[in-house]
């Protein structure tokens, strides 16, 4: 693979995650979709947490 392919797929979410850095200097926020958008990503988290990792550490302990 070429270098600048690699580079350029590497700088998009730099790039995305500065233009949201900008968007939310320069916006409001209600603060109803920001403890909705709160929620969301802690139930991302929560899901991850049991699909992903609970499987694994418990075979863990009982191997």
């Amino acid at each position: 693979m070429d270098i600048w392919m690699v580079l350029g797929l590497a700088l998009l979410p730099a790039f995305g995650n500065f233009a949201g850095g900008l968007l939310a200097e320069f916006t409001s926020t209600p603060k109803n979709r920001l403890n909705n958008a709160l929620h969301a990503a802690s139930g991302i988290v929560i899901a991850v947490v049991a699909i992903e990792i609970m499987p694994e550490a418990l075979q863990q302990i009982s191997a």
